[in-house]
């Protein structure tokens, strides 16, 4: 090949070259452009392990709101409203749209705005969750026209029986005139998970069981059968948009028996039997109310029921394989109310304060507890001028 020849050719190669990188470059602008109309997903909070922040990050970078099979339609039009015109103001508008479309629902929205956070911590290896989780917790929130990412985690501390876990809080419980720091084992934590959640590494699950530990304040001293020390765990079932509502206010305790002046209206999830280590009551283990050495394991075996059905409800009171999130996705809340009509309340009002609140205003837990809540009060996540909401 001659050298004019040579010199052609490389000259129609640079001008190929030059009209792949323009269009590269106009390709790149133009998915720039699209994804300018979407939400800034940013870093908040860092309260957590540095390795599951990372882990969480690393997944989040995943994320392509382009694309519609990973996002779904829906979720894109919303993140667009909410970075177009501000989260606070896209809730307000979808509020208002579907009190028009199911008025019979009371300002709910479906699943669609919680999703981000199981699609962001789905990306993350099982193993990662499994390791650190409920000990650390993500929370996707809204603030302006960003997505904010917060992490939260609860304390530990070395005691002579190994770890103690406890809320930055620090609540306490009294046994026998002298205050102690509420604490969790390994163990109890892990028959917590097992016992009321044990899908625990999933999105909406692991905001509950942190919750029950870094929210929680109140627990209430017992003792259970052998003089064994223990509290018991509540949880608040007051909003009407969530199952433990219908299954505990409604069907147990009772609507008509609500008296606001009483306080805050919640039921008996279980109770950790406790050991005295270094000023905490560390609770052991976690048991569901009817197991044995519980009040209401007592009752049933005394009681004058039917051999038929006492040998049904024990079964059912000491079934190892039933959760919390069987209990309310079933209504599967018999043996519940009969332990409740026969002298054990299993709800009740409570006038202490339960859960820190000042917390979760600052940091919004996620109101989804799980498949079957797939609607919230919008009302908890529209706070104009401090945050627009957290999922």
């Amino acid at each position: 090949m001659s050298n004019d020849k040579r010199k052609q050719a490389k000259r129609k190669q640079r001008e190929r070259d030059i009209q792949h990188r323009k269009l590269v470059d106009q390709q790149r602008a133009l998915r720039q452009a699209k994804l300018d109309e979407y939400p800034t997903i940013r870093l908040g909070e860092q309260d957590a392990d540095p390795e599951f922040i990372s882990a969480v990050l690393e997944a989040a970078k995943k994320i392509d709101f382009l694309d519609e099979k990973q996002i779904g339609a829906s979720q894109q039009v919303f993140y667009r409203l909410g970075k177009k015109i501000g989260f606070y103001n896209a809730f307000r508008q979808l509020k208002d749209y579907l009190q028009e479309l199911m008025p019979q629902n009371n300002a709910t929205f479906p699943i669609i705005c919680l999703s981000l956070g199981s699609q962001i911590l789905n990306l993350v290896p099982p193993d990662v969750r499994s390791r650190f989780m409920p000990y650390n917790d993500l929370t996707v929130g809204f603030e302006g026209p960003d997505i904010v990412l917060i992490f939260t985690s609860i304390r530990w501390k070395s005691g002579d029986g190994g770890r103690v876990y406890y809320s930055p809080s620090e609540p306490k419980v009294e046994f026998d005139g002298k205050q102690y720091t509420v604490g969790f084992s390994t163990h109890a934590i892990q028959r917590i998970c097992k016992r009321i959640k044990p899908n625990y590494i999933d999105y909406g699950a692991a905001g509950d069981v942190h919750f029950f530990l870094r929210s929680c304040v109140y627990f209430e001293p017992v003792m259970l059968y052998g003089d064994q020390p223990a509290f018991v765990l509540y949880n608040p079932c007051e909003n009407p948009s969530f199952s433990e509502y219908r299954v505990y206010t409604v069907e147990v305790f009772g609507e008509h028996n609500l008296d606001p002046s009483k306080g805050l209206l919640c039921y008996k999830v279980g109770y950790c039997p406790v050991v005295f280590e270094g000023g905490f009551a560390k609770a052991k283990t976690f048991i569901h109310p009817g197991f044995k050495s519980t009040p209401e394991y007592g009752l049933l075996k005394n009681s004058g029921l039917p051999k038929d059905i006492k040998e049904r409800y024990l079964a059912k009171a000491t079934d190892d394989t039933l959760t919390q999130s069987n209990i309310q996705m079933n209504s599967d809340n018999e043996i519940i109310k009969w332990f409740h009509d026969n002298g054990i309340p299993q709800v009740k009002q409570i006038r202490e304060e339960v859960v820190r609140y000042d917390f979760i205003k600052k940091n919004k837990c996620r109101l989804l507890n799980s498949l079957n809540d797939l609607r919230v009060n919008l009302e908890d996540y529209l706070e104009p001028d401090v945050t627009d909401g957290y999922m």
